[in-house]
């Protein structure tokens, strides 16, 4: 499979209106002590390419590490399709 493919040449990328996605995203959050459980689902309202379902949703566990900090790891998949699984690190204040 040419991955390549997926990628919008310049040309194509003129015929849409821009490479930027918009997106409508709706959830909850668990809250268990320091630990957060979120869910969501969300639902692409704008998309220059036809490569995924429209429809996707996203998991996270959020950690609050100490006081202002906290650690996450997040997935985001299309039906039972892993697409992203991310780590993240942040300072809240």
């Amino acid at each position: 499979m040419n991955y390549h493919s997926k990628i919008p040449t310049e040309s194509e990328s003129n015929k849409s209106d821009s490479l930027f996605r918009q997106i409508s995203l709706g959830g909850n959050e668990f809250l268990m002590d320091k630990f957060i459980f979120s869910q969501a689902v969300g639902v692409y309202l704008r998309k220059p390419t036809r490569d995924t379902e429209n429809i996707y949703h996203r998991w996270g566990l959020y950690y609050r590490a100490f006081n202002n900090g906290l650690v996450c790891v997040n997935l985001k998949a299309h039906r039972h399709v892993a697409d992203i699984l991310d780590f993240r690190i942040g300072y809240t204040w």
